[in-house]
Order: C-alpha cells, then structure tokens, then sequence
C-alpha cells in the first residue's frame, strides 16, 4: 500500500510540473509562445551584466588592439631519403618512403 501511495504521488507531481512547463507564458502575445524556452533577457544593472554596453565594447576593442601576437614560423627541415629507397602510397592516399 505504501509504494503505490508513493507512485501515485510521484505520477500527480509529474503531472502538475508539466502541466506548469506547458502552460501559456501569460507576458506573450496571446498566450502564442509556450514557456518551455523563455526569451532570456539582459536586464542592466542586474548581476553579471555590465552597467554600459559601449563600454563593454571598448574593452574588447581595448584588449584586441593592445595584445601583442607573435607568429613564429617553424623551422624548415630538408629530409633526404637514403640512396635506393622510393616514395610509396598506401590504400589511405598516404605517402611514405620503402627502403630495401
């Protein structure tokens, strides 16, 4: 008796929670949009969102001109193959060299 008061339990509460995730979002128009996936929305001054979007972008751009970025090319290596061995291509299109 205990576990199927427990079950039914379990199934009322299930249902209440998707009854709730599928009702209308009453801020929408007409009720048209579910709130499974509210709009998310930045709201200044709140936590975690800057207090100025321009600044926000001057930063970035700040940090983007400022950075220095140093490309290294790699060394260039030249490889001669021992005299008498030959380029050969595997089922996979890949090259290697055979030596006798």
């Amino acid at each position: 008796m205990k576990h199927a008061a427990s079950r039914l339990a379990a199934l009322a509460f299930a249902a209440v929670a998707g009854f709730a995730t599928l009702t209308p979002d009453p801020g929408s128009f007409m009720g048209a949009r579910l709130a499974l996936a509210p709009q998310a929305e930045a709201v200044v001054g709140r936590p975690l969102t800057p207090m100025s979007y321009a600044g926000v972008a001057r930063r970035t751009t700040y940090r983007a001109a400022t950075t220095p970025v140093v490309v290294v090319p790699p060394p260039v290596v030249v490889v001669a193959p021992r005299p008498g061995c030959y380029q050969v291509a595997n089922s996979y299109g890949q090259l290697y060299w055979r030596c006798p």
